[in-house]
């Protein structure tokens, strides 16, 4: 990141503000964070590594159907369960 300040920043995501399917970035908390809609409920879930401006990392999310993950450089860093039906549409990434 070049920026780390305690604000939302989303990195990636497919959202146009009436619709949400994901998104992807750091927190209020400046820990990286993984939103996604998972009919009827939401997925929201975070890490626990604090990133260094000018650092790179590598941030994977996993949803299975029951549970949501989140990797930071290849290390399990948080999990939830969610039950649900994955949202889908044709917005662009």
């Amino acid at each position: 990141p070049t920026l780390v300040n305690s604000q939302f920043h989303w990195l990636l995501g497919k959202d146009d503000n009436t619709t949400t399917d994901f998104l992807v970035g750091l927190s209020d908390n400046n820990k990286f964070r993984f939103n996604a809609r998972n009919f009827p409920n939401w997925i929201d879930i975070s890490g626990t590594t604090t990133p260094i401006v000018g650092t790179w990392y590598h941030v994977a999310n996993v949803f299975d159907g029951t549970t949501a993950r989140i990797f930071v450089n290849g290390v399990l860093e948080n999990s939830t369960t969610s039950i649900g039906i994955p949202s889908s549409n044709t917005l662009d990434v």
